[in-house]
């Protein structure tokens, strides 16, 4: 038995039922590929419910059409003993970690080699750790002065400042995008700077995710942060270069070790979480249990970009337009011209700025008034000049001719 199991735990792949599988999965799905999440999830699961009932998929699924319910029997049974440790692995699974695996892909599995499914009954869904370690690190907080829930403004300046140049300029279009964090490690340089006078950037994309569009902005803040950063970091690029690269170092000076910058190799995803987590973890002092999620990472910024929607009073199908998300009634705003988007946005703009006050000049702006101020009053002294310069020669002129 042990012997066969291992054969089939080697081949698994192969068997017509995965590959069928597969294809309804490419099918259905909007890009007509296969996820990275689906791809690990089937190789995650699928080996270890053969493990478990020393059945091949082929098996399985010809067990499940002669009587569906020897199937749901057996998902059970593979259910009870992992949440009762009669199985483990070396990592820890929770509860809906659990659900979404064996109710979530090996249900599926069924379903789409023709099982009926219909009618299984699913475990209730727990709540969920992460909950918890969120609830003690509020993204927002009651305003003392209001009395209304507003952006923990504290929390993400220490966050943000602890941050390198980088990571930071990712954080703030999370947030203030809603767009998911692939996405915004797909932006390229082109698709900033071909704004140049617009204040805040407008992002079209097809998410890679989904095959969802979306249509969003980065506010007036992080457009601002932005186009510095390419400004002192991704100068020299191409436009059809990512503006996030994979790996910025900076000394205290703020100088960039430019011959460290791998321009070739995309960000990861991983790279991201890990950064946000290392942050929270190591420069904020937030308390993070082993291999329980960071309250500071990619996918609660886009949550925060929802929240802060929320709280602007926005439609929910106008915030899944700028998020990219399925609804039939978004369609509806997708066909809408960026004007009539951009009065939405401003409306939840002020719920997703660090910085409250978003219409005050920074630094550069000062300096570019003051600027123009000092070329206005030398314009106006120069005129001044040369009408008292013509008086003077006119004067001259006649005192000549009377002579």
């Amino acid at each position: 038995m042990q012997s066969n199991t291992s054969q089939l735990l080697a081949d698994w792949k192969e068997s017509k039922s995965i590959k069928q599988a597969m294809k309804v999965l490419k099918l259905r799905s909007k890009t007509k590929t296969l996820s990275k999440s689906t791809t690990e999830a089937y190789s995650t699961w699928i080996p270890r419910f053969i493990d478990f009932t020393h059945l091949g998929p082929d098996e399985l699924i010809e067990e499940g059409l002669k009587d569906s319910t020897v199937a749901e029997e057996r998902i059970a049974d593979f259910y009870s003993a992992l949440l009762h440790g009669k199985i483990t692995y070396a990592h820890k699974i929770n509860t809906n970690s659990l659900n979404t695996g064996i109710y979530g892909t090996l249900r599926g599995f069924y379903t789409k080699n023709r099982v009926d499914t219909h009618g299984w009954s699913s475990p209730q869904v727990a709540q969920p750790d992460v909950d918890r370690t969120d609830s003690d690190v509020p993204l927002f907080v009651v305003d003392p002065k209001t009395q209304k829930l507003d952006l923990n403004r504290d929390l993400f300046v220490k966050f943000l400042k602890h941050l390198n140049p980088r990571d930071e300029g990712v954080a703030l279009c999370l947030m203030s995008s809603g767009l998911d964090v692939s996405d915004i490690l797909g932006l390229t340089v082109d698709d900033i700077t071909h704004q140049a006078d617009k204040e805040r950037i407008f992002i079209m994309i097809v998410r890679q995710k989904t095959g969802e569009s979306a249509k969003s902005f980065l506010s007036t803040e992080a457009t601002r942060y932005i186009r510095k950063y390419i400004e002192n970091y991704r100068k020299e690029a191409f436009g059809d270069e990512k503006v996030f690269v994979n790996h910025v170092e900076t000394h205290p000076t703020g100088i960039v070790n430019k011959h460290e910058v791998d321009y070739t190799k995309p960000m990861e995803v991983a790279n991201i979480d890990n950064n946000f987590r290392r942050c929270a973890v190591q420069k904020m002092g937030i308390r993070i249990q082993i291999g329980k999620q960071s309250p500071l990472r990619p996918k609660r910024l886009r949550k925060c970009f929802k929240s802060g929607c929320t709280r602007a009073g926005l439609d929910i199908d106008m915030i899944k337009t700028f998020m990219g998300q399925k609804s039939t009634v978004s369609k509806v705003y997708l066909g809408k011209s960026r004007e009539e988007l951009e009065t939405y946005y401003r409306q939840a703009e002020p719920f997703l700025t660090v910085v409250k006050d978003i219409n005050a000049h920074t630094e550069l702006d000062r300096l570019q008034i003051e600027n123009q101020e000092l070329r206005k009053d030398n314009q106006e002294k120069e005129a001044r000049l040369r009408r008292l310069e013509e008086k003077v020669f006119n004067s001259v002129i006649d005192s000549a001719n009377i002579d």
